[in-house]
């Protein structure tokens, strides 16, 4: 168990993530795969579990009420308000949906999905001081914001307003690593860590796969519960691993009980790392080939007919604060002799960025291993 937030609430290091696949699709949030969540989360003594009203369109959160509201108390509920819905009256309509959804009469980690800077931040939190103070939440936190904008909260608000904040962490991004993790562990603030095992890849290329093979072995365990368990040796770290697969779950929650050693923490930590490469934007190329519904063109990012919040214009804004999240993603590959570099994660980012910069500054990008 682990200290959350502020000290006052004790935690496994390892949750439940409940967004699945292209997470607005009602269909892949079925009863089965929820009786099985509950089921299991149970078994393991998986106690935190983070929705989101946008995922299946509020279905999650319906199949968490229906299911788990029957042990409320020996769960940690954990969900999130849109950036649409941060205003001072949106806040308390969200809350009140999730509530009549979820089946209970308090949320215990309410989140801002992400940020939405046309909305002061000051606003929508202190509406959830106001639903804390009521008992309506019992803790804050924030999702997907930079660590400048942290910094900027955590000097406005007072020690112990903001308990966690939820960013991606795996082998593959540790973009956390460098301000973020001692600044949240200097404020009480935890860091939960979605995709902790980087969509199945579990961490880039043949040799770090290997490095984490031959340490596997060592405790008998398989690479995922290796991962799980290396973010859990992270003092202020949580995470929220998630699948729809029966077996994967057991695996993953399995984690929970695995501790490493220092000696493996330490060789995991140097031998499996990325590096953060500045690349020329010009030699990047978007493409369909990874399903992703953001825009293929710079025109396209600039008229945003997709009503994205932040929309691509507002998020240049926001990087030129220097509130860039984290890097974008890229493949390698030869195209007529040259090295060029295919997107396959962030688009908006990367439009953004070409918004505030031109074509003339390398954006920070990790580079997937073939």
């Amino acid at each position: 168990m682990k200290n959350f937030g502020d000290k006052t609430t004790l935690l496994p290091p390892i949750g439940l993530g409940t967004g699945l696949g292209d997470y607005k699709k009602k269909t892949d949030y079925s009863e089965k795969l929820f009786k099985n969540y509950y089921k299991l989360s149970k078994e393991f003594n998986i106690k935190l579990i983070d929705t989101s009203p946008v995922y299946g369109k509020g279905m999650s959160e319906k199949l968490i009420g229906k299911y788990f509201h029957q042990d409320r108390k020996n769960f940690f509920i954990a969900t999130k308000i849109l950036p649409e819905m941060c205003t001072k009256q949106n806040v308390k309509i969200s809350v009140k949906e999730s509530l009549r959804r979820l089946k209970t009469d308090y949320i215990d980690l309410l989140q801002i999905h992400w940020p939405n800077e046309n909305i002061p931040f000051e606003e929508t939190i202190n509406e959830m001081i106001k639903l804390k103070n009521k008992g309506i939440i019992n803790h804050i936190g924030l999702c997907n914001f930079s660590y400048n904008q942290l910094f900027k909260l955590v000097k406005f608000f007072k020690k112990g307003v903001i308990s966690s904040i939820q960013v991606e962490y795996n082998l593959f991004e540790r973009s956390a690593e460098k301000k973020l993790a001692n600044f949240c562990r200097k404020h009480d603030i935890s860091i939960i860590s979605y995709g902790p095992l980087a969509q199945g890849k579990l961490a880039n290329g043949i040799k770090q796969l290997s490095i984490l093979k031959k340490i596997s072995k060592k405790y008998n365990c398989s690479i995922s519960q290796l991962i799980l368990s290396w973010i859990a040796s992270k003092k202020n770290f949580f995470s929220i691993p998630n699948s729809s697969s029966y077996e994967n779950l057991v695996n993953n929650f399995k984690s929970n009980n695995l501790i490493l050693e220092k000696i493996d923490i330490k060789k995991i930590d140097e031998k499996c790392y990325t590096p953060i490469l500045k690349i020329n934007t010009k030699k990047i190329q978007v493409t369909d080939n990874y399903n992703r519904k953001v825009y293929s063109s710079l025109e396209e990012a600039v008229e945003n007919k997709m009503n994205m919040v932040p929309s691509p214009i507002e998020l240049s804004k926001e990087i030129k604060q220097g509130n860039f999240l984290k890097p974008i993603r890229l493949k390698k590959i030869k195209k007529n002799k040259k090295i060029i570099y295919d997107l396959t994660e962030g688009r908006l980012r990367y439009w953004s960025w070409v918004i505030a910069y031109g074509w003339k500054k390398p954006i920070p990008s990790l580079v997937w291993e073939n």
